[in-house]
C-alpha cells in the first residue's frame, strides 16, 4: 500500500487468526478477507454453534 497512500484496499490472501489484526493496523487496509476461519465442514452442517465459537475468537481482540 506504500506506492498508493490514498486508496483503501481489502487483502484476502494469506489472512489467518495469526495475523489479520496487523493487516488491520495498516491505515489503508479498510477489511481482510479470509476462508481460513471457517474451516469446509463446519459451513456445511446444520449446528452453527461451532461458527459463533469461531466467530467469536476472531472478534474479540477487536473489541
Amino acid at each position: 500500500s506504500a506506492p498508493l497512500p490514498n486508496m483503501c484496499f481489502c487483502p484476502t490472501g494469506g489472512i489467518g487468526l495469526h495475523n489479520y489484526q496487523a493487516y488491520l493496523a495498516i491505515p489503508q487496509v479498510a477489511c481482510v478477507g479470509s476462508s481460513a476461519v471457517v474451516p469446509s465442514l463446519a459451513a456445511l452442517r446444520s449446528d452453527r454453534s461451532d461458527l459463533v465459537a469461531m466467530f467469536k475468537k476472531v472478534y474479540a481482540p477487536l473489541n
